[in-house]
């Protein structure tokens, strides 16, 4: 892969490749101040100068970033490569995706906490006025906890929308 080995954006090692769809791919970066692990999701350059796919990360970036909740990614940064590449930078998960767990027999006491979780992420999402749009198993990654747990990830919100309205209506009723 062309960007393994090389600096984005004078911050950013890109250290190897993680997984690639049709938009772009995600990266496993090392902050190079930091030190600290991230993952970087990268819209081929392509996509990126287009108005309505940059528009689009940006919203996401954007909308992403207000979440701060134990079941939502963290968006720590975003931004354009100076070959023109659009990034966003998240937390680093190794985890497996939903869908691996999908289709096997699994006792309420392993299945419910998963479902739970999932829905508290969402709930946490709606209320910041953030609607996925996209959610799905590949869109959600079980991480195994120290204590033994499992904790579950929402993540990818390309396609979310932002309802500033519902947020501004949330934010009224929470202060009432």
């Amino acid at each position: 892969d062309p960007l393994v080995g090389k600096i984005v954006d004078e911050r950013y090692e890109v250290i190897r490749l993680v997984g690639a769809g049709a938009m772009g791919a995600v990266y496993e970066v090392r902050h190079l101040r930091l030190g600290k692990r991230f993952a970087m999701k990268v819209i081929r350059q392509e996509f990126g100068q287009a108005p309505e796919f940059s528009a689009r990360f940006e919203r996401e970036a954007k909308s992403t970033s207000r979440l701060e909740h134990p079941n939502c990614i963290s968006v720590t940064d975003y931004g354009h490569a100076a070959t023109g590449e659009l990034y966003l930078v998240m937390e680093y998960l190794e985890g497996r995706p939903l869908s691996e767990f999908i289709g096997k027999p699994a006792p309420v006491s392993i299945a419910f906490p998963l479902v739970r979780q999932i829905l508290l992420g969402l709930q946490h999402a709606h209320s910041a006025g953030v609607i996925h749009r996209d959610i799905k198993p590949e869109n959600v990654i079980v991480l195994d906890a120290s204590d033994g747990s499992r904790v579950v990830k929402v993540l990818d919100f390309g396609v979310a929308k932002f309802d500033a309205a519902r947020y501004l209506a949330l934010a009224a009723q929470h202060r009432a």
